[in-house]
Formats: structure tokens, sequence, C-alpha cells
């Protein structure tokens, strides 16, 4: 799925100008979250995905993070299994 923008080294560039950036950034007002976050990345997506699940996990206040570690970028499709427990187990936690 991602094959062409990565083997270009392009699938950051929209990130990198965005249209209609956010003022102030949106990294700068994680700890404003108050609501349950669960965040998750494979543990074989690249290496600036997994530092900003680390960053939003350290940001917001009592957020659960889960890394899958037989997955890349769409661990719902890759790990459907565990994706699902990982889910049901946090919104279970909810209650």
């Amino acid at each position: 799925m991602n094959l062409i923008p990565v083997s270009m080294k392009t699938w950051l560039a929209a990130d990198a100008q965005p249209l209609n950036p956010l003022d102030p950034p949106a990294i700068s007002r994680l700890s404003a979250i108050h609501a349950p976050a669960l965040i998750m990345a494979g543990a074989l997506d690249h290496p600036e995905i997994l530092r900003a699940a680390d960053v939003m996990a350290d940001a917001i206040k009592g957020a659960k993070k889960h890394i899958f570690s037989h997955s890349a970028h769409v661990p719902n499709m890759e790990e459907p299994e565990e994706f699902t427990q990982v889910v049901l187990s946090f919104l279970d936690g909810l209650k």
C-alpha cells in the first residue's frame, strides 16, 4: 500500500508542509487530552511512527500503548486477532 511513496521517499512530504498548519502544533497540546487513549503501532513500521507513539503515550496522561510485534503500518490487517483483543481489552477497562 505504501511501497511507492516509501520507495520514492515522498511519504512524509504532505505532512512536512501541510496546507493549513495547526497553530499551536498538536504535539504541544497532547497534555490537554483528558480522555482514555490507546496508542497502537506496529514494531516494523517506520521509526518515526514508533517515536510518535512514544511521544503521544508519554504526553497523554493515562494513555495505554501497545506495539504489535509482527506488524508494520496496518496491524488491524496484519494481526487482526491480536488487534481485536487489544481494542476490546482497552474498551473493557473503561467500564
